[in-house]
């Protein structure tokens, strides 16, 4: 446990450490010069966005916590949601969503087991979702971006391990015999030691993946799903368009999804200043300056961060005051 912490204190610090880098090379003065020119209702907006796409995420795992419990809530099942989703972006690769199942059989009453299906359906389908956009993302920046040739080069083995895991995914979801044997042979060449905990895991989420298609809530669940990344997506267009009036929509967008693919890869909790200082950089390789690209990556992710933690400290709370009462 405590090389576990030491492990998350030294990426946090890795992470601060690149933020650092990119606000000196970018100028502290003219970062803060062109946040202090941001708009407030682009920025307003954006945070309001932000809290609608929080919301359409809760009801996707309610929507699969019904399954489980069926007389569970939304209103009682939020708190618990926005709780985790804090302790989740904190930890290296939302490693806390683990705690999820925990405080799902603690406060709403569901199976510890099943709790976990949830994590795991839902992290697949976030996972098709970026690689998914994050394919078309890399293809824009490719097509029709003015990028320099030596990082269009290094793209393309991007986009092909994208497309690969792409595969990877849609098999896992539809073969299952396919998928046990592909982990079998995985970890017994590497991770041997984890093996049974990633074979369970892949057991729970076949579990509940069959239990979703007999309630028939995948429709449903595919639905929150894709309208909570369009809430995302639009959210974060705004919380940048707040400090720069270009670039369009497009490639806002297109450098977006491939910075957070980059910080979900770096492992730093919540991609600190990976995913900022990879933004700044494609941005400003489309025309915008180094420090109002800096100032919009940083705007924007302060906003959404204020906001998980303000849910997550209020549910904190809410929680306790509740187990209080009881």
């Amino acid at each position: 446990m405590r090389i576990r912490g030491l492990i998350n204190i030294l990426l946090f610090l890795l992470g601060a450490g690149i933020l650092g880098l990119i606000v000196v090379l970018a100028g502290p003065s003219e970062i803060w010069k062109a946040s202090k020119e941001a708009d407030w209702k682009s920025t307003v907006s954006g945070l309001v966005v932000f809290a609608s796409y929080l919301f359409v995420r809760s009801l996707r795992w309610h929507v699969m916590v019904k399954v489980i419990t069926e007389d569970v809530s939304w209103k009682n099942f939020m708190p618990v949601y926005f709780l985790n989703f804090m302790i989740s972006n904190v930890t290296p690769g939302r490693s806390g969503e683990a705690a999820a199942p925990f405080l799902m059989k603690r406060h709403v009453g569901s199976e510890t087991g099943m709790g976990f299906s949830v994590v795991i359906v839902d992290r697949i389908l976030d996972i098709l979702f970026t690689v998914g956009l994050a394919v078309l993302g890399f293809v824009y920046c490719v097509v029709f971006l003015d990028l320099p040739r030596n990082l269009i080069i290094a793209f393309y083995p991007a986009i092909a391990v994208l497309v690969a895991m792409t595969g990877v995914m849609i098999m896992i979801t539809l073969w299952r015999k396919g998928a046990f044997a592909l982990s079998i042979a995985f970890t017994n060449v590497f991770f041997r030691k984890r093996q049974k905990q990633l074979l369970d895991g892949l057991d729970s989420f076949y579990e509940g993946l069959k239990t979703l298609r007999e309630r028939k809530v995948m429709p449903k669940l595919l639905t929150y799903a894709a309208l909570s990344w369009f809430l995302l997506a639009f959210s974060y267009f705004l919380r940048v368009r707040a400090v720069l009036d270009s670039p369009a929509l497009l490639p806002i967008l297109s450098c977006w999804i491939i910075s957070l693919c980059i910080g979900m890869a770096s492992f730093i909790p919540s991609g600190l200043g990976s995913s900022q200082a990879s933004f700044a950089y494609l941005l400003s390789l489309t025309g915008s300056d180094l420090a109002s690209a800096t100032a919009a990556a940083l705007l924007a992710k302060f906003i959404a961060l204020g906001v998980i933690f303000l849910l997550g400290l209020s549910s904190l709370f809410w929680l306790k005051h509740s187990e209080g009462r009881h």
